[in-house]
């Protein structure tokens, strides 16, 4: 094969990868009463059972806990922080997303986990 056939099929693997991360979910995590809507999941568990590998979750501040978790596939998880009374006016409410243990088994290498909160 020229280069320039091998060019074209790295180019083509290159596009295919970023299609297949182009169609990841976003799925939100609140277990608030009363909060509803397309991909919305009152509780970390379902919302992890839906969700494939690369996908995303926002996990929405509540004061009951989302309970431990334990991930075993690769994926993004996104909380408001913590401390937020520090900077009001980054946040609709001041209150954390609060997780018991998080444990990261194999298959969710490379998983990211962003402004949660942990109790001390």
């Amino acid at each position: 094969m020229n280069n320039k056939g091998k060019i074209a099929i790295i180019v083509i693997a290159m596009v295919l990868v970023n299609v297949n991360a182009a169609f990841s979910t976003i799925r939100r995590v609140n277990n608030n009463s009363g909060v509803t809507g397309t991909n919305v999941y009152a509780t970390f568990a379902a919302a992890y059972s839906a969700s494939a590998a690369g996908d995303t979750l926002l996990v929405e501040g509540s004061i009951t806990s989302y309970g431990d978790i334990t991930l075993t596939k690769r994926l993004a998880i996104f909380g408001p922080g913590y401390d937020l009374n520090q900077n009001p006016e980054t946040q609709a409410t001041l209150v954390s997303a609060i997780f018991g243990s998080v444990t990261f088994n194999a298959g969710s290498e490379n998983s990211k986990t962003v402004l949660c909160a942990y109790p001390s």
